[in-house]
């Protein structure tokens, strides 16, 4: 019970940062939005910040379940295994792209992303 309690407090905290945020958009954020998932086919449409199985992710497509998180390092924090451990129990795919290799090689982010959608091979 106290670990669910706890669990419901951090969603919560979570829920009001990112209630903060939603609008603010990293420049990492808004080259991938507005220079790749903006120009996708329309049957691929990608939402920002959407709950998936409890978990808000970066960038999220319903039609392929891929979720997308822009992060700061290439290392994963436990609580970070764990969500993607879930979501891909559920079936959605999770990518994962460092800010870094967002601003620094973005063509190779760009290609990844799409091979991984199944528009590139």
């Amino acid at each position: 019970c106290c670990g669910i309690m706890r669990n419901m407090e951090e969603q919560n905290e979570l829920g009001q940062k990112i209630s903060k945020t939603q609008n603010e958009m990293s420049e990492e954020e808004k080259r991938i939005w507005y220079d790749l998932l903006k120009y996708l086919p329309p049957d691929y449409p990608f939402v920002r910040n959407k709950t998936v199985e409890g978990y808000t992710v970066d960038f999220y497509c319903g039609k392929t379940k891929t979720a997308i998180y822009l992060v700061e390092a290439s290392r994963r924090k436990p609580e970070e295994v764990q969500r993607d451990n879930k979501l891909k129990s559920c079936g959605v795919t999770v990518l994962r792209y460092t800010l870094a290799d967002i601003n620094e090689n973005f063509k190779a982010v760009s290609d990844d992303l799409l091979k991984r959608i199944g528009l590139r091979k």
